[in-house]
């Protein structure tokens, strides 16, 4: 696994997703003895289980030392019939502690928690939040979520728009504008409001949209 990492930094990787599960520290010991169980397959669902723990530490670890980003898909989930609470934000938070080294990057803006994605960020340093696809699911809470992540959250921690459209770059532009509409909103009411100037209010755009994932990213 670590070489395969290795192999594609040196593409052109810069980060690796996973999934937003509870933390479950696992033994080398105890994941060497599942691992030789599945080989044999007589591995049952909690020692599986156990070794992609395991595992997924063993990556987040790795990212540390390549220098990659560690994606962590968290709150809502695509599709229907998949429980969204197995990957509440709150569950970054010990893989973050654990490897401190590693940089973050926690997805969908924890989506429907977007307060509990903000104390996560707001506990550790290495985490960052990413409003990628939140603006899609509901503009209404990437904004709400935006509002209170400038009360609670270091700026240079914040990135207002994402997604996976690659195969259309119609659906990218109609998506961004959907988001940059929304943020607009959420600067716009702080300026009348008198928490800052417009001055701020566009550094604060250019810092979400642009320079926060090219510094986390180091593209």
């Amino acid at each position: 696994m670590e070489a395969l990492l290795a192999t594609r930094r040196g593409e052109g990787m810069v980060g690796v997703k996973s999934i937003g599960f509870a933390h479950q520290r696992v033994e080398k010991t105890e994941a060497m003895a599942d691992y030789q169980h599945m080989r044999a397959g007589q591995a049952d669902g909690a020692e599986l289980a156990a070794l992609a723990a395991y595992l997924r530490d063993r990556m987040w670890e790795a990212c540390g030392r390549l220098g990659l980003v560690a994606v962590v898909h968290t709150g809502v989930w695509a599709g229907n019939h998949a429980d969204h609470t197995t990957i509440r934000p709150t569950n970054v938070l010990p893989m973050a502690l654990a490897h401190r080294d590693t940089r973050f990057d926690l997805f969908h803006a924890g989506t429907p928690w977007p307060a509990d994605a903000g104390m996560v960020a707001r506990a550790s340093h290495n985490i960052w939040l990413n409003l990628c696809w939140s603006h899609l699911i509901s503009p209404v809470q990437y904004a709400q979520a935006l509002d209170l992540w400038l009360d609670t959250v270091p700026t240079n921690r914040i990135m207002a728009f994402g997604g996976d459209y690659w195969w259309n770059v119609e659906n990218v532009y109609g998506a961004l504008l959907q988001a940059q509409e929304a943020l607009a909103g959420v600067l716009a009411r702080r300026v009348a409001q008198g928490s800052f100037n417009e001055a701020r209010a566009v550094e604060l755009a250019r810092r979400w949209l642009h320079d926060n994932p090219r510094e986390l990213y180091g593209i």
